[in-house]
């Protein structure tokens, strides 16, 4: 699950935490709100991933779209307090993130980080301008836990108590193997019974952290594990220009020394210092630590958002390598410069949306002095170049260029992920894809993104003013079930209004909403068409 939510950020004081997730259209006025979504979610996932903590910049080259530039643009201008707030979910993660600064500084200074598993139960707190990280957990146990816990604890006495009575009716020599054996087992036992009764573990032979052997001589019970701690709270101070893993790291080498000096203390019975539990509880959940924060590192870089603008398509006989500002140049550039050949999947791809989108059946690209290309689409035996096809046809072309290339290397990605078996999501946020397109195009460009996340596994964040667009999904909602169980409904819509916060349009099993849009979009034909029907007033 994904979500994103933030305060006093541009137009919004408080913007609650909204799900986006599969193709997630965003409805809504102009200056509603629906660009600062996308700017937050682009901001952030550039911070977590700079390696920077102490400072969120926004000026990096990736967010050249967001067009922020200051923390003084950043910041609402009726926020009460300086600061701004992220909220951010990313599969079992949430993290916050506090920033304040000067307005007109194109970075803000980093007051907190905040990592919370939830599965784990672990919380990761950074504090970028004291130089501090704490580390804590605190689980709390439910009544069904409880029975089930005194049931184990139970059955795990009764099988001390018999291996106990084993031992001392044993006539096998100490120095024996089999002996040794049922000392070991015995050793186990307590331990886990030790770590059951002070708190959860799993109640699995091979989960018990290895200690030294426990000998039994004279019938003595063997040394008794460490109890399991079930809560604790670490803090220490890191140095300059750490990132976040290195943080985590140094604070967990730390308070395993400091844990050391105070078990050797406890050996000896002197008295330990107070927070000796909460070394104790980093010792014992130190795999559980680093699992969680190298987790949360991998689903962080695996997660990637590939912002496409609304970028007016340019009608030029060449296309400029060296034309930056021109979306469709550097479009043709990079899928020629990929190597995508004639026949393949993607290749096929491209001319099928193509004859969709009623640009052509195919196309050729061919380059120039290395400077520029040319590019020419065929359609019923004759071609024609691109330039002088209705800024529909370009407009398409460019869309499915870009859909084309992002899925080309996304499947690149996950080939080289199949070793590590690291799960890869990315996210296209498109903005007005609908520009050029006739009512019936803007249509099928439903269709067409629902192919790219069925097929390719692509998540869609799309901006749009389009009631076609809408529609469709609502037909393909009602087509293909999915608000039927077992089904899973990949359309999410939400509508931005005016002055307040944006709410979720929900599909119902029919296709239609359980809600209406506010002022501003479908009602506009309804009433239009109502004012057609109503009879002419007889001057």
């Amino acid at each position: 699950m994904n979500k994103i939510g933030f305060k006093n950020f541009r137009r919004f004081i408080d913007f609650p935490p909204m799900e986006y997730n599969g193709i997630t259209y965003l409805v809504g006025r102009n200056n509603s709100g629906k660009s600062t979504f996308v700017k937050s979610l682009l901001l952030i996932l550039d911070f977590l991933k700079s390696g920077n903590v102490n400072t969120l910049t926004f000026g990096q080259k990736v967010l050249e779209d967001a067009n922020i530039v200051t923390y003084g643009r950043a910041k609402n201008t009726k926020a009460k307090e300086n600061l701004i707030e992220f909220y951010y979910q990313l599969d079992n993660y949430n993290i916050l993130i506090r920033i304040s600064g000067d307005n007109d500084n194109t970075f803000a200074n980093v007051h907190l980080i905040q990592v919370i598993d939830k599965v784990a139960g672990l919380q990761f707190e950074f504090e970028p301008q004291l130089n501090s990280i704490t580390i804590s957990k605190s689980l709390d146990q439910n009544p069904n836990e409880d029975v089930e816990k005194k049931s184990n604890l139970l059955a795990l006495e009764n099988e001390i108590a018999q291996l106990k009575k084993a031992i001392e009716e044993s006539t096998f020599k100490k120095s024996s193997k089999e002996y040794i054996e049922l000392v070991d087992t015995l050793s186990v036992l307590n331990k886990k019974r030790n770590q059951l009764a002070h708190g959860t573990f799993p109640m699995d032979y091979e989960n018990v952290v290895e200690e030294e052997q426990a000998g039994y001589e004279d019938k003595e019970e063997a040394h008794e594990a460490e109890p399991q701690i079930n809560s604790y709270h670490v803090s220490t101070l890191y140095p300059d220009g750490s990132n976040m893993q290195e943080i985590v790291d140094f604070i967990i080498e730390e308070t395993l020394l400091l844990h050391g000096q105070e078990y050797i203390k406890s050996q000896k019975g002197e008295e330990t210092i107070k927070e000796f539990k909460d070394y104790q509880g980093i010792k014992q959940d130190q795999n559980d630590i680093e699992t969680s924060f190298k987790k949360f590192q991998e689903v962080l870089f695996n997660s990637w958002v590939v912002y496409l603008g609304a970028n007016p398509a340019k009608q030029s006989a060449l296309f400029a390598i060296r034309d930056k500002n021109n979306a469709l140049a550097q479009s043709i550039h990079e899928f020629f410069q990929l190597d995508i050949n004639k026949g393949s999947a993607i290749y096929l791809w491209v001319e099928k949306w193509m004859k969709e989108f009623e640009v052509g059946d195919t196309f050729e690209i061919i380059i120039h002095a290395g400077e520029a290309y040319e590019v020419n689409v065929f359609s019923h035996d004759t071609k024609i170049p691109l330039a002088d096809k209705g800024m529909g046809s370009i407009q398409a072309m460019l869309l499915i260029l870009r859909l084309a290339i992002v899925i080309h290397k996304f499947e690149l990605m996950k080939k080289l992920n199949e070793a590590t078996k690291a799960f890869t999501t990315i996210f296209l946020v498109i903005e007005e894809p609908e520009l050029n397109l006739h009512p019936r195009l803007q249509n099928r460009l439903t269709d067409l993104f629902l192919e790219a996340k069925e097929g390719y596994q692509l998540n869609f964040i799309i901006e749009t003013h389009s009631e076609y667009i809408i529609r469709r999904s609502q037909v393909l909602v009602k087509e293909n079930e999915y608000e039927v169980s077992p089904n899973e409904n990949p359309f999410y819509v939400y509508y931005f209004p005016k002055d307040d916060v944006p709410y979720r349009m929900e599909y119902e099993e029919n296709g239609r909403f359980n809600r209406n849009f506010g002022e501003g979009f479908f009602e506009v034909a309804t009433n239009s068409t109502m004012t057609l029907l109503k009879p002419k007033t007889q001057k």
